[in-house]
């Protein structure tokens, strides 16, 4: 190997160390903008913060509020919400829901078989067979092609992720 031909070859090598150096670089530069924006994606809105804004859940709201079961879903504690929406409830006669929320008792009961310890998403729901509810009841947790039933309820807009949980709107109340 000649001189010239030494010399082209360690011109190459030096660039390619070049080049991934600055590649490194780069890279790790970009990092912490990596984080961030993984930081910014973290959710600020309680569980009851996506239930209170959204209109298809108003009934299952105020049953939070008359129940008292608001705050807890404001505080911190992982929690999994099977929200029934508006049309759920409409399901039940006017006067038998009349009742229902005439009795808080009754209602705290069927407001928390609806609520989960511990943050739930879909993709874990569909490797499940039940859930623990704080009511302290099993609820089945079955798979019906796209949907996923607990009990007989499907989820019809899931995985409203939450700084504490996630909030799953399901289509029928499920009761005790």
């Amino acid at each position: 190997m000649t001189q010239l031909q030494r010399s082209n070859r360690a011109s190459s090598v030096f660039s390619v160390f070049t080049y991934f150096n600055a590649l490194l670089a780069i890279t790790v530069s970009l990092l912490p903008l990596t984080a961030s924006a993984t930081e910014q994606e973290t959710p600020l809105s309680t569980v009851f913060d996506i239930v209170n804004s959204n209109p298809k859940l108003l009934t299952f709201r105020k049953a939070l509020d008359r129940t008292g079961l608001s705050s807890a879903l404001k505080l911190g504690g992982d929690i999994t919400v099977f929200a029934p929406t508006n049309e759920a409830f409409d399901q039940w006669p006017a006067d038998e829901l009349a009742k229902l929320f005439a009795h808080p008792a009754a209602l705290t009961t069927l407001v928390e078989l609806h609520l989960v310890d511990g943050t739930i998403d879909t993709k874990t729901l569909r490797t499940r067979q039940y859930l623990v509810t704080r009511l302290g009841r099993l609820v089945s947790v079955m798979m019906d092609d796209p949907y996923i039933l607990i009990n007989d309820a499907r989820i019809v807009d899931g995985d409203r992720k939450a700084s504490n949980g996630v909030v799953h709107m399901i289509d029928t109340v499920l009761e005790p």
